[in-house]
């Protein structure tokens, strides 16, 4: 068994949210931790794959809600005629809303992430050159 701990934002980045959010769900019991003796939050990693994996596992997905973004998310930037496909509705990043699909990369095709617009590498994918020249000019990171 993996004794692997995350940051609050590493869990953060995974799940598409702010580092804050993740401190609410600790703080509200929603997800487990531990604290260093610096008194940080460390996440197990099983805690986060079992949290993915349920979330991969609902049946119902509700429609995303408007975004402060600049940039479709990658589900809209693949929509037909304004509507997602449906193997979108069924991936981890539209389930989580994950901000970026390529963040989701280390995440097991086994949770739910199943990269359907990935060809090779995420550099070659209109999405992400998309996502990438939005930032530059907003001068964000991508990553």
């Amino acid at each position: 068994m993996s004794k692997r701990l995350y940051t609050t934002f590493q869990a953060a980045r995974l799940f598409g949210v702010t580092p804050d959010t993740v401190l609410n769900w600790i703080k509200s019991g929603k997800i487990p931790a531990g604290r260093t003796l610096g008194g940080h939050y460390r996440i197990r990693k099983e805690t986060l794959d079992e949290l993915l994996s349920r979330i991969a596992s609902q049946d119902s997905v509700e429609e995303p809600t408007p975004t402060r973004n600049t940039f479709p998310y990658c589900w809209e930037f693949h929509s037909q005629h304004g509507k997602s496909i449906e193997a979108c509705r069924s991936c981890l990043v539209h389930k989580t809303r994950a901000k970026y699909c390529y963040e989701m990369n280390p995440v097991p095709k086994k949770l739910g992430y199943i990269k359907m617009f990935c060809v090779t590498e995420c550099e070659d994918c209109d999405y992400y050159k998309y996502v990438k020249k939005q930032l530059s000019n907003s001068r964000q990171d991508p990553c």
